[in-house]
């Protein structure tokens, strides 16, 4: 150590290195910290501590030392105000598993909508970390928490957008719906017709979900928007045949025939298959008849009756209809071309086609009499 006169030592004491501003402040809270850890002062360190990770972190740049000194304070006392700084002070060095870890002693303490908001902070540092299970988990809590908030339930449904392993379509659809019901109860509809618009997108062969949105859509007089969904939603069952005869029925109670073309095309009902011709001839079950007979009606009054002569037809020409079958359908289409289009020669033409196929066939008989009874009036 150099030798320093008395007469000197006030120019050495103004040679030495000051410190100002935040560097000060800093170099004096860790020399703080170091005296109260030798002198065995919990106390006094976890206040010091608490102090320099604040300081540190105060311009966001030494976030690193700040968790640091942060860690050792929250190890000497338990501090829920600092414990929430580390937590964002992790999430600005990218350690969001970390941060999450940091706030989850907090609800320990906390109940309610505090313990909500914290589980959501929490789900959403651990989807950040890719821990999808984990912000299941913590949603999942939020919800217990807080049933009367929609926010939790919305972002559990929006898991199975990066996360189709945590939840299944039609899980995720459910707390949509959920979600729905409580934004309508607080008066929000545009919020809650948009959960039930992202329910359908994320699982529409979900009936609950392709039921509340068209009823929405129903209500604000979009009926041909509803029919869209249920049609949607048809098309994604492995049999959607009754679900657009229900499309079918609402279009005809609205008196709007094109859509009930549109259902019966998309359900079958027009097809020329077996199934329909046997119920045209009246020879399925009872429902299906009076299906049958019903699109013939509907093919009617849309201006399709050529249409609807052609099916029958079209089923009496085929040979995997038995004789009586087939025969029908001939008297069936023969009665059409008299009542509908008053035209007596194709009305005989189906008439004796019916006969040939069973020339005991009593309807047929009476009818053809009447044709040539009326024919012999006029000559």
């Amino acid at each position: 150590m150099p030798n320093v006169s008395p007469s000197k030592f006030p120019e050495a004491v103004e040679k030495l290195p000051r410190f100002s501003g935040r560097t000060a402040e800093v170099a004096t809270l860790g020399a703080q910290c170091r005296t109260a850890r030798s002198e065995q002062d919990l106390e006094a360190e976890r206040r010091a501590s608490t102090q320099l990770a604040r300081a540190l972190a105060r311009d966001g740049i030494l976030l690193d030392q700040a968790t640091k000194a942060a860690r050792r304070a929250l190890i000497l006392g338990d501090d829920d105000a600092l414990r929430e700084e580390l937590s964002a002070w992790f999430a600005g060095l990218g350690e969001t598993s970390l941060a999450s870890a940091a706030l989850r002693p907090l609800l320990q303490k906390q109940s309610g909508a505090v313990a909500r908001q914290t589980l959501i902070r929490i789900a959403v540092l651990s989807a950040r970390a890719g821990d999808d299970a984990g912000a299941v988990d913590a949603l999942r809590g939020a919800v217990k928490e807080d049933p009367t908030d929609p926010l939790p339930l919305e972002l559990l449904g929006a898991v199975r957008l990066w996360s189709e392993a945590s939840l299944s379509a039609q899980t995720a659809a459910s707390y949509y719906l959920e979600a729905a019901v409580l934004r309508q109860g607080r008066a929000e509809g545009s919020a809650s017709f948009e959960d039930l618009l992202r329910a359908f997108e994320l699982s529409s062969d979900f009936e609950p979900a392709a039921s509340a949105v068209a009823a929405a859509l129903s209500a604000r007089g979009r009926d041909a928007a509803a029919d869209e969904v249920w049609r949607d939603h048809a098309a994604r069952e492995v049999d959607g045949r009754e679900l657009d005869w229900a499309r079918l029925e609402r279009a005809l109670a609205a008196n709007d025939l094109g859509r009930a073309l549109g259902a019966a095309a998309d359900g079958g009902f027009l097809a020329v298959s077996p199934e329909n011709l046997l119920a045209l001839a009246g020879r399925a079950e009872d429902a299906e008849n009076l299906r049958a007979g019903r699109i013939q009606e509907l093919l009617w009054q849309s201006g399709l009756g050529l249409v609807a002569l052609a099916r029958l037809a079209l089923g009496a020409e085929c040979e995997r209809l038995d004789g009586p079958a087939r025969g029908e359908l001939w008297l069936r289409a023969g009665r059409a071309w008299l009542a509908r289009f008053s035209n007596e020669e194709e009305a005989s033409h189906a008439f004796q086609r019916a006969l040939s196929l069973d020339p005991a066939a009593s309807e047929a008989l009476a009818e053809q009499a009447r044709l040539n009874e009326s024919s012999s009036k006029r000559e």
